[in-house]
């Protein structure tokens, strides 16, 4: 009976430290995983991010002397964006994905290649991004030409069209078919504007304005040569807006003693004038406090082909656009870019 019971409890002891073994051994696999890897030719970043599209979730991964990265995500399956330097895609990234990206930084969207699986997907979203830009360059000012209308349409029925060979991951299907069947055909055009006057303005001489100070008086955007200008275009109604201003407040004491200036400009309408004075005195908003004199049809937002807010806007000293649309408060790849510029 002793001896059985020494068979026993070695027999259980053993089950136990095998058991352990392959916890262990789990554990190594998953902390050993890459999954996530490529090579970024040409850039001066020293790194990639990669963020959750809730700004909650974000990893760098440091790129070595060739330009190579190589790490693990297993997030789920959702949408995150990637981002190189200014050069920003949306990825679609999935626990099971084993991901190559390579890329060019000299020659960014016209380069982006993935490969492994997960590339089907990324490639679909690429393809999506790069028939927009081909409709951009297509009609380039032209945006209200009556052939556009038909174009977008056609545009978006071949995306449709590839969702339906299911090739691509069923969750991924799912919410793309979603997305592509409730595509605003209109807000489409809009959005191919925006990115038309976005590249009329790439390293060009940013549009002076001239507006109300919450403090007095008026400030013009000449008053801050010499400073980087880091401007948030905003309205006291717009909800995302008001879910940047905490981040806004954090990086603001963060670079308070370096060589940038942050302007706050509120675009709500005339009738609502109290109420943009009211919030700011309310919430003690930092910064620099401007209003403008036409909301949406003022000369500076027009100028920048804003139809959507919150729009962040960065220009150098010199009063030259850095990147007229430039990382949010709440995104981590700004402050990479301010560190880098502020050094």
């Amino acid at each position: 009976m002793l001896l059985h019971g020494f068979f026993v409890l070695n027999h259980n002891l053993m089950k136990q430290l095998l058991f352990a073994l392959l916890i262990c051994s789990g554990t190594f696999a998953q902390a050993d995983l890459i999954n996530f890897k490529g090579d970024i030719a040409n850039t001066t970043a020293d790194s990639v991010m990669v963020t959750s599209k809730s700004g909650k979730w974000h990893r760098a991964f440091a790129l070595d002397a060739k330009g190579h990265f190589a790490g693990k995500i297993q997030q789920g399956a959702n949408t995150f964006n990637f981002t190189v330097g200014n050069e920003k895609v949306v990825l679609w990234l999935e626990n099971e994905f084993d991901l190559t990206i390579t890329a060019d930084a000299k020659n960014f969207i016209p380069t982006l290649h993935f490969e492994g699986p997960g590339a089907k997907e990324n490639n679909f979203m690429l393809r999506m991004e790069r028939d927009k830009t081909s409709l951009a360059d297509k009609y380039k000012t032209a945006v209200t030409d009556e052939g556009l209308t038909n174009d977008i349409a056609t545009m978006v029925d071949s995306w449709a069209a590839v969702l339906k060979s299911k090739e691509l991951s069923d969750m991924f299907n799912r919410g793309m078919a979603f997305k592509i069947g409730y595509v605003d055909k209109d807000e489409l055009a809009d959005e191919l504007a925006e990115e038309i006057t976005k590249r009329g303005l790439a390293n060009a001489k940013s549009p002076g304005f001239t507006f109300e100070n919450f403090k007095g008086g008026t400030t013009s955007l000449k008053d801050f040569k010499g400073k980087y200008v880091y401007i948030d275009v905003w309205a006291t109604w717009c909800g995302p807006c008001r879910k940047e201003i905490p981040f806004l407040q954090t990086v603001q004491e963060k670079y308070k003693i370096k060589n940038i200036a942050f302007v706050s400009l509120s675009i709500d309408k005339i009738a609502d004038h109290d109420k943009w004075k009211a919030m700011v005195e309310k919430d003690s908003l930092g910064g620099v406090q401007l209003i403008a004199d036409k909301d949406w049809k003022s000369e500076f937002v027009k100028a920048y082909g804003i139809r959507s807010i919150p729009r962040f806007i960065l220009i150098d000293p010199n009063g030259t656009i850095v990147n007229a649309d430039v990382q949010r408060p709440s995104e981590p790849e700004l402050q990479l870019l301010l560190d880098k510029l502020l050094k």
